[in-house]
This record gives structure tokens, sequence and C-alpha cells, in this order.
């Protein structure tokens, strides 16, 4: 990448879920370090997030009082993520 290039962004999505595997609307989904690029779980519990392709990601999930989580990947992947609030 040349200097003051832009990192190219893929879109990951995901779905976060309760431990009874129903889906958690209105659970915000981040970067770690960087809370000011959140989402927002949609009514089926669904994210997409702009990140940066090619690069390992810290993600954080949180919803209010209830739980959160931390997922560490390598890459983003195509496929989508399953997330289980409170879990891992």
């Amino acid at each position: 990448m040349t200097e003051g290039a832009t990192p190219q962004l893929v879109q990951l999505r995901g779905i976060v879920l309760r431990s009874d595997g129903q889906p958690y609307a209105g659970a915000s989904v981040y970067l770690a370090g960087a809370p000011r690029q959140l989402v927002v779980t949609d009514a089926k519990g669904a994210f997409a997030l702009p990140v940066p392709a090619g690069t390992a990601l810290s993600l954080r999930v949180e919803y209010f009082d209830e739980g959160s989580s931390h997922v560490e990947l390598p890459a983003p992947s195509r496929e989508p993520l399953r997330i289980i609030l409170g879990c891992c």
C-alpha cells in the first residue's frame, strides 16, 4: 500500500445471538479501539461492519448491561459470523 492510501474495506457480516439462540436486536458491534465506528444489530440480530481487508481484527460486541463478547479474527471472512453474546 502506498503512503496515504486508504485501505480497501470489506463488509464483515454476522449475527449476534442470545445463549438460547434468539437474535439480539440492538447490540453494538465495533472494532476494539474504534468504538466510534460501531454498527447496531437489526431486529434479526444481523450486522454488517466495514473493516480493512486482509488484516487481523479484534471485534467487540456489547448489549447494555446484559453482556459482551470479544472476538479475534485473523482476517475478515466471507462467511457470516455467529456470535453468542457473553460467550468466549
